[in-house]
């Protein structure tokens, strides 16, 4: 029987301890170099050092590294110099493991599709606006390839997800925002943070129905580019999405939704495909022109089409890629038109 052991408590890690258990895969222990400032079990798994794994463990169990804020590559080469044998990425097993299931934030290009997917990165690669996010999806590209060998320049990954700096010197404190998915208001607190006021925040996918308070209406419902009640199997790398299973959800356009309405900064973001949230809402960004903040890396749809259909539909805006993530997860797209002052913004990657 093989032995595994996760390397990284953070949300990977336990997303990853939850899709193994799914199959009846056993953990033996939690691998942490913090583990001292960690709960001395989680899920029932101890949380050790790497310095204190026995060595039989070291040479027979199968290491899942469960990190994306640092290179896999990094990492892997610490753990071989501590003896450690046997070697893999978090992403690489469950998509071995779920090999007949489509999870978000877990997918590579398929070889019987790679000529045509190529075609349309080569389309997307030249509209990008700067020669970082040239290199920066170049980097997304060998991940998705599972090849982690690129040049380390390549693999930098900006903290800031969502607010970069060209971002943050683009949004002021007048800002009418769409937020396509509240994941419990992480980024609405975010964009109070580094940006401050805002002239009223949209907020979709929360858990209010309906309501409307301190400048913040929020919504139950998601957005897609169908109306009505769906049901949908959403299952990824990322709790509380580990469980397998159908759900039911209340979705609508951002055209009907948004109707009569203007919207300045769009964060698009879903746990489903968010091209379905962009076509369903193509008519109303097209007049509104907002500063665009979309997570292109969940799906493989989204990824290659979703930059297809923005540079296809929305004329005179700069696009530029950011990778927040050693981790192809953290993909996103950012859409700066023109008319926002963009030449004057100096690209600096951070």
């Amino acid at each position: 029987m093989k032995l595994y052991s996760i390397y990284g408590a953070g949300q990977m890690g336990l997303a990853a301890i939850d899709l193994l258990k799914n199959k009846g895969i056993l953990i033996s222990e939690v691998i942490d170099t913090n583990a001292s400032l960690l709960p001395p079990y989680i899920e029932g798994i101890p949380v050790i050092s790497p310095d204190m794994i026995e060595e039989e463990k070291r040479i027979n169990n199968t290491i899942i590294i469960c990190v994306a804020v640092c290179s896999y590559l990094e990492i892997e080469k610490i753990l071989k110099s501590k003896g450690f044998l046997k070697i893999i990425s978090c992403h690489k097993l469950i998509q071995e493991i779920y090999c007949n299931k489509v999870l978000t934030n877990l997918w590579g290009f398929p070889k019987d599709k790679v000529g045509k997917i190529e075609q349309g990165l080569k389309v997307v690669r030249d509209f990008l606006y700067d020669d970082y996010s040239k290199s920066q999806f170049d980097c997304a590209n060998f991940f998705f390839n599972n090849q982690y060998d690129f040049p380390e320049f390549m693999a930098y990954a900006p903290k800031e997800k969502y607010y970069p700096t060209e971002i943050c010197e683009v949004l002021t404190e007048n800002e009418v925002i769409l937020d396509t998915f509240s994941l419990d208001r992480v980024y609405l607190e975010k964009y109070k943070t580094k940006i401050g006021k805002f002239a009223h925040y949209y907020l979709f996918g929360g858990t209010e129905k309906c309501q409307e308070n301190d400048g913040i209406t929020e919504s139950s419902i998601e957005l897609s580019k169908h109306c009505g009640e769906i049901t949908i199997e959403r299952i990824g790398i990322m709790r509380p999405y580990t469980k397998s299973g159908l759900v039911k959800i209340q979705v609508d356009t951002i055209d009907s939704q948004m109707k009569g309405k203007k919207f300045t900064f769009l964060r698009c973001y879903s746990m489903s495909p968010c091209k379905a949230i962009l076509e369903g809402g193509i008519k109303s960004i097209k007049k509104n022109r907002p500063v665009i903040a979309v997570n292109i890396g969940h799906y493989l749809e989204d990824f290659v089409a979703i930059p297809l259909l923005l540079m296809t539909e929305l004329k005179e805006y700069k696009w530029i890629y950011r990778q927040h993530g050693y981790y192809g997860n953290d993909s996103i797209l950012y859409g700066l038109p023109n008319e926002r002052k963009v030449n004057c913004i100096k690209i600096t990657g951070v």
